[in-house]
């Protein structure tokens, strides 16, 4: 005969060993446990104001590295333009010594960078100046660079470039129709010739006539095309001022920026545009006791 169980025996044995009913009672009493449970999850995880300081922090790292980043590119652009306007210079020294005269004009379809590639062809590159790049279209016809954009020479040879020569250095009776101020002009055989004189320079066009009564150009980002020192008085280094399309300055203002030059001992630097009208630029120079205002 069976032994009869008690009810309250088999509920008993219906829980789990590790089932405490009072325990999940407990449970149901908060959406998340007890208060010590919540304040344990909330001590654990991120608040709204911890989490706006790390990306705060974030974003100020990334500015910093972009800085550095732009700082790096920038000094690398100054290294190379640098480095072309000596290849220039060398190869005009190298064009001299070969031919015992200056480089001369050359006309219209030759110009200066054809004299110069005729004999030394590894000077393509050498002709841009990182800041002043060719445009992506090449104008047809004759087109002035600016402080960022190098010039178009449109002719059969379609130069381009981001430099100019000292035009003085021309030998006279290639320029004359250009420059007829005989007695500045250097002589063929550059026995005048400083070392320190101005030999290439960043410019808006090819070639520069720098007269000690220039006046600047007013806009320094486009330069001016029809003054000597206005075509190379552009901020195209040190001036903060990189792919503006236009900074006026008006007269009797401090020029900001400088120009890189090469010299015709061999050097290369840059020269603030305040004191661009303290190089030699032709025989018989003087510099002026203040620049045109």
């Amino acid at each position: 005969m069976k032994a009869r169980m008690q009810p309250g025996a088999l509920r008993r044995l219906s829980y789990p060993a590790a089932f405490d009913p009072g325990e999940a009672d407990a449970d149901r009493s908060g959406r998340h446990g007890s208060p010590e449970k919540r304040r344990a999850c909330r001590k654990d995880a991120f608040t709204r104001v911890e989490l706006l300081v790390v990306i705060a922090i974030i974003l100020i790292l990334g500015g910093i590295l972009l800085q550095a980043q732009a700082r790096a590119r920038t000094k690398e652009q100054a290294t190379r333009c640098i480095s072309n306007l000596k290849q220039l210079g060398l190869a005009s020294a190298m064009y001299s010594s070969d031919t015992r005269v200056l480089i001369g004009h050359g006309g219209t379809n030759h110009l200066w960078l054809r004299t110069l590639e005729v004999q030394y062809t590894n000077l393509h590159a050498a002709r841009y100046c990182p800041l002043a790049p060719p445009r992506r279209r090449p104008s047809a016809t004759l087109q002035a660079g600016d402080a960022w954009t190098a010039w178009t020479w449109a002719s059969a040879s379609n130069f381009t470039g981001s430099y100019a020569i000292n035009a003085w250095m021309y030998t006279y009776k290639d320029a004359d129709e250009r420059m007829p101020d005989r007695d500045k002009y250097f002589s063929p055989d550059f026995a005048d010739v400083s070392p320190v004189t101005p030999l290439f320079m960043d410019s808006i066009w090819a070639e520069a006539w720098p007269r000690a009564g220039d006046v600047p150009a007013r806009d320094v980002c486009k330069g001016d095309l029809n003054s000597g020192m206005g075509r190379i008085t552009i901020a195209r280094h040190g001036s903060g001022l990189v792919r503006k399309k236009s900074r006026l300055v008006p007269p009797g203002t401090s020029l900001p920026g400088a120009i890189a030059i090469a010299n015709a001992g061999g050097s290369a630097s840059y020269v603030p545009l305040e004191k661009l009208w303290g190089q030699t630029w032709h025989r018989g120079y003087q510099a002026p006791a203040m620049r045109p205002p």
